[in-house]
């Protein structure tokens, strides 16, 4: 059964910010050619929580899904794994919550509910749910406009997910009225026994016949290319593949956009990696050059924390906006986060975290100008399995 921890950690809203930029450039590559979502683990969050996920329509201050990562310990089946289970804003550091926001999960920690109570007057204003088979396979999701625990409108249906992986297909529909008979947006998946894709058909009035096919290729279990059909005739017409190199002691990959699937890259996608697997370096590489055109992203790692960040909006080298530094604990759990916005050299936003006794952030403290005054608190608590 699970138990309850107090105050638990947060993941601030400023630092979400700075990395926008990053998270728009794995937006770039990820949209493409519209891969279908992935097959819901039973024993992975993200995999159940996709472009309908109970967090949708929650305030943007409010951390989604992720946010509990820095929490989660993987690394032993016997170790406890905590979610946030509670979230309150004080907009102003005064004393008065503004915003409540109560998450609801399964005993094995999957999640069942968000419910969004934006005034906390004790009634939720916005819900959104998630229910599950009798597997523990995610069959259904979407707004709860009752806030009943039961998805009622702009739903996604998720269907025969317990044989997709390596045996039969899986199928993802948008479903209005959530009857679980999707009307349009239909994807049939087929699934290698990684669950990794490897066969779409997009049926977009979902009437059983495929309007557009994509096929997915891997190398040693690694993602090489993706070939979309937009008739399904066996003519390929928008391909994009990944190209591997070494980087010093890690790692350059680079997904080439071939919009017309003539064999010449279009324009490009590219991560840096350094020795441990961390995101050096992120952008646009409009002439598949490797040198960065727009939209960099810059980060700087001290064993597994972020130390340092900023955004190169033209990948000329030199810093434009959210210059950002922290410190780190040898958890790699951020500290203290400073944001020189424009990268003047002054910085405009000091963030601090406080810990609990088991070293997860309790508190999460913003102050905007740094003159001690801080304007938005934020508080976790969370559940653990």
């Amino acid at each position: 059964m699970p138990t309850m921890r107090s105050r638990g950690t947060a993941r601030y809203w400023i630092w979400a910010c700075v990395l926008m930029g990053l998270c728009v450039g794995w937006g770039l590559a990820c949209q493409a050619g519209g891969d279908p979502v992935d097959a819901p683990d039973d024993d992975d969050d993200d995999e159940v929580t996709d472009d309908d996920t109970t967090d949708d329509d929650v305030d943007d201050d409010v951390v989604d899904d992720d946010t509990t990562d820095d929490d989660t310990t993987d690394d032993d089946d016997d170790e406890e794994m905590c979610e946030v289970e509670h979230y309150d804003l004080d907009e102003k550091c005064d004393g008065e919550i503004e915003q409540c926001v109560d998450y609801g999960f399964t005993e094995d920690g999957q999640p069942t509910s968000t419910s969004d109570d934006t005034d906390c007057d004790g009634t939720p204003d916005v819900c959104q749910a998630n229910t599950y088979d009798g597997d523990g396979n995610l069959i259904l999701t979407g707004s709860d406009a009752n806030c009943d625990g039961t998805p009622d409108t702009d739903c996604t249906v998720y269907a025969d997910y317990a044989k997709a992986a390596g045996d039969g297909a899986g199928t993802v529909g948008a479903d209005s009225d959530c009857n679980s008979v999707p009307e349009t947006s239909c994807q049939k998946i087929t699934y290698d026994e990684d669950g990794n894709p490897l066969t779409v058909e997009f049926d977009n009035d979902c009437n059983g016949e495929a309007d557009a096919c994509a096929v997915y290729t891997y190398e040693d279990g690694v993602f090489k290319s993706y070939k979309e059909d937009s008739k399904c005739n066996d003519t390929d017409d928008y391909c994009y593949e990944d190209v591997y190199q070494p980087f010093g002691d890690g790692q350059y990959q680079q997904r080439r956009f071939d919009t017309d699937c003539d064999g010449e890259a279009d324009n490009c996608q590219f991560w840096i990696y350094n020795e441990d697997g961390h995101l050096l370096r992120t952008g646009v590489d409009a002439n598949c050059k490797k040198n960065g055109t727009s939209d960099c992203v810059n980060q700087v790692w001290t064993g597994d924390g972020i130390t340092g960040s900023n955004v190169d909006s033209d990948c000329d080298g030199k810093a434009d906006t959210d210059c950002v530094t922290a410190t780190v604990n040898d958890d790699g759990v951020q500290l203290t986060i400073e944001n020189d916005t424009d990268c003047d050299g002054e910085t405009d936003v000091c963030t601090k975290n406080l810990l609990d006794a088991d070293g997860r952030i309790d508190q999460t403290v913003t102050d905007e100008g740094c003159d001690e005054d801080p304007e938005v608190c934020q508080f976790y608590d969370h559940l653990c399995f």
